[in-house]
């Protein structure tokens, strides 16, 4: 009796063994062969002038459930593009300066709407500068830095975000303290208070936290329930918040939301007082969030919040940059048009889950960029 025993307890082990060598054996050959966790937070780094940038020459796993798993890498600039050519190419350039509407990083690389732009525009190099998370402020201090490095290039995009830039000019924090924009006491000019301007930031250079090791086996398995449950939403993902969207397309705004919209056309002369005095033309475009750009999305979160019927205009927030743009003499794209028409005739161009674009989403974009580019002689090809 007590020898089988001992076999029992023999056996129990040995299988034991067996399944703890089966599971660590899983491990290491997802992380080889199919990373499973989600590597962004790495991807970053802080910056004592912008509050953070990407880390340069440095390649991680992007992972959003349903959507898209795949590597991304940065060039030794620090930016999610290929190498950039020298400047004494022969190659003219156009800098597109932005968030992660422009980083683009839940596509691959080649399907991003900048590359898609390089590839239309025979001798130019589009260089993609957008870092996720920035606000205008952030993009404003790393244009004038190119510029001034007497990086020129032939022409300056700015892409501008509908859904929370407005927000992000005066907010401190991403996951990193930022540079945030404001009126002087007057309220005559707006001023870009720096980090460390007298105030405590959050994080210093050596604060920054390593993410925690994970196991991608574990999360195999959580990424595979949220594809699932990705794929069994009826298409609109609820929140208990109402999305900033809303507070700017009221047709009644606070006076908290009229301050963001005059901070961001103070914003917009500066970006174009930048450029004038280098001899570079801009251009701003218009990024709209999903929201704004499915019409049945939009009525679905108004019915959802019970919001009376008159009281907001999804194309708002955009007309009030629109007009800005037009009486200061500025040159802007506003992509909504031409994104909606895309939701009207059933061709998705957002995630619906990560809310940034697709790959038609971008093909869009790049589409709708080069015409407008064209249509204002800004390029020669």
């Amino acid at each position: 009796m007590k020898a089988l025993i001992k076999k029992r307890i023999l056996d129990f082990g040995l299988l034991v063994l067996v399944v703890l060598a089966s599971l660590i054996g899983c491990e290491y050959l997802l992380r080889w062969l199919s990373p499973q966790v989600d590597e962004i937070d790495i991807m970053f780094r802080y910056d004592p002038l912008l509050g953070w940038s990407f880390v340069p020459s440095k390649t991680g796993t992007i992972i959003y459930p349903g959507e898209a798993h795949h590597r991304i890498s940065t060039n030794s600039d620090g930016f999610r593009d290929s190498e950039f050519s020298s400047m004494d190419s022969s190659k003219k350039r156009i800098f597109v300066i932005g968030d992660s509407f422009t980083s683009n990083i839940a596509v691959g690389l080649e399907s991003v709407f900048t590359e898609k732009l390089e590839n239309r525009l025979l001798g130019y190099e589009v260089r993609n500068f957008g870092v996720n998370g920035y606000s205008p402020v952030q993009e404003f201090l790393l244009l004038e830095t190119l510029l001034r490095r007497h990086e020129r290039p032939d022409l300056a995009i700015v892409m501008l975000y509908m859904r929370n830039d407005f927000d992000e000019n005066m907010a401190k924090y991403w996951f990193y303290p930022r540079p945030v924009a404001r009126f002087s006491e007057d309220g005559e000019n707006l001023e870009i208070v720096m980090l460390g301007g007298g105030e405590s930031d959050l994080n210093s250079p050596n604060e920054f936290p390593e993410p925690p090791t994970r196991s991608h086996l574990y999360s195999l398995f959580i990424n595979v329930y949220r594809s699932f449950e990705a794929r069994a939403l009826d298409g609109y993902s609820s929140s208990i918040h109402t999305p900033p969207e809303f507070y700017l397309a009221a047709t009644d705004p606070s006076a908290e939301t009229l301050r963001k919209i005059d901070v961001m056309r103070a914003l917009m002369v500066e970006f174009q007082n930048l450029c004038d005095s280098m001899d570079v033309p801009l251009v701003f475009v218009l990024a709209p969030s999903i929201l704004q750009a499915d019409s049945e999305y939009w009525q679905h979160v108004f019915d959802a919040k019970g919001i009376g019927k008159g009281s907001h205009d999804r194309n708002l927030p955009n007309q009030y940059l629109i007009d800005h743009a037009f009486e200061n003499g500025m040159l802007l794209l506003d992509l909504l048009p031409a994104l909606s028409a895309e939701y009207d005739a059933g061709r998705d161009t957002y995630n619906r889950i990560e809310s940034h674009w697709n790959t038609w989403g971008n093909e869009v974009v790049a589409d709708e960029i080069f015409r407008f580019l064209e249509k204002e002689r800004l390029i020669e090809y």
